[in-house]
């Protein structure tokens, strides 16, 4: 009976902790600097649709370049985190999911995966984890979003090229 109540025990404490680290991670991406960088990012991804990552620090200082990379940064810990079960799935799905889903729609689906690196492999990864845990009904929503925000296109910009709705 001892072992069963700390096994018990143990597992609530793990599901603390997961649940501690989404909120963590959750303050992360509503920071002020990191909403910075997410619109700056959001705006250069938008303003060169048809670039890689390759040529998206080709194509702008690196001064600009950098935002692109926190936002990938974050969703390469948010897959690492999952990955390892660190995280509470429920509560992850329902703060990043759809975040996530306009990253992919916008930019990685377009712009990270023709690029052979790691961060392309990990991003892949998060993309079939966040699949794996939801439906396509629950997508679909995401998935228009994020294509209406293809066609705001970014002050000083071409326009955005029309897309096929992917099926994220």
């Amino acid at each position: 009976m001892q072992n069963w109540n700390e096994l018990k025990r143990k597992q609530e404490l793990e599901s603390e902790e997961r649940v501690r680290t989404v909120l963590d991670l959750h303050r992360e991406w509503n920071s002020e600097s990191n909403y910075r960088s997410r619109v700056l990012a959001g705006q250069l991804v938008r303003k060169h649709p048809s670039a890689t990552m390759l040529d998206l620090e080709k194509l702008t200082a690196p001064e600009d370049a950098v935002h692109v990379w926190i936002v990938i940064g974050f969703f390469l810990r948010l897959g690492y985190l999952a990955k390892h079960h660190k995280l509470h799935n429920d509560m992850a799905i329902e703060l990043f999911g759809e975040l996530f889903v306009w990253w992919w729609v916008v930019s990685f689906e377009r712009q990270l995966l023709p690029v052979d690196w790691d961060a392309r492999d990990q991003i892949t990864d998060l993309h079939e984890w966040l699949r794996s845990l939801t439906t396509e009904a629950q997508r679909a929503p995401w998935v228009r979003r994020a294509l209406n925000d293809l066609s705001v296109v970014p002050l000083g910009s071409p326009p955005a090229p029309t897309v096929q709705a992917p099926l994220a």
